[in-house]
């Protein structure tokens, strides 16, 4: 959204009303709200649903949707999205004079920096998730998918890598997953299902 205001200078589009998506039993909106409502309660969606270890819960799936864990499973990348959604609200909560709701927006950022930083980290990259029983996948630990690429990069879009951490996870997505036909996704590959 802030990339749209940005480039199109529209920021009235924020106050603009539309529906959210749960329905009556006639098909029709319960509830609407302004872009900016919507953008607000997504933030505090994310921060309100976390699992054991303080990051958010995957869901059914982020953006890699061949892996499907149980309920209860936790995403190093939607962290991660998680804080690039943040600043871009600080950009617009300054934007729009809303001191009070950047301090707060700050607040869930810096505490999901530190999150991610004390749990995630795996010595030399991120892990990607943490399974329903709260083990990591995307670890040194594993026998297969010891790392994946958006597992080290989206720590560095959204600033939460440190600059000695981003550049070993870098270096390790280098490292490990490239080939001369570019960067896999992870690596080692799986060999069945679970």
């Amino acid at each position: 959204m802030t990339q749209y205001v940005k480039e199109t200078g529209n920021a009235d589009f924020l106050d603009k009303l539309i529906p959210f998506y749960q329905k009556d039993s006639n098909s029709k909106p319960i509830e609407e709200g302004t872009v900016w409502n919507h953008l607000c309660r997504s933030i505090e969606f994310t921060q309100n649903n976390k699992g054991e270890h303080g990051l958010p819960l995957l869901g059914f799936a982020d953006w890699n949707d061949t892996v499907n864990l149980p309920t209860g499973a936790e995403s190093m990348m939607v962290a991660s999205m998680f804080g690039k959604a943040l600043n871009d609200m600080l950009d617009l909560c300054e934007y729009r004079g809303e001191t009070q709701l950047a301090e707060q927006f700050k607040r869930y950022y810096l505490e999901m920096q530190d999150t991610m930083n004390s749990v995630g980290w795996d010595g030399q990259w991120y892990v990607r998730y943490f399974d329903e029983k709260g083990e990591p996948i995307g670890s040194h630990k594993n026998e297969q998918g010891q790392i994946y690429t958006n597992g080290q990069s989206w720590p560095v879009i959204s600033g939460f890598a440190t600059a000695e951490r981003a550049t070993q996870a870098l270096d390790s997505v280098y490292n490990k997953l490239n080939t001369r036909n570019g960067i896999k996704l992870s690596t080692p590959g799986y060999n069945g299902f679970d």
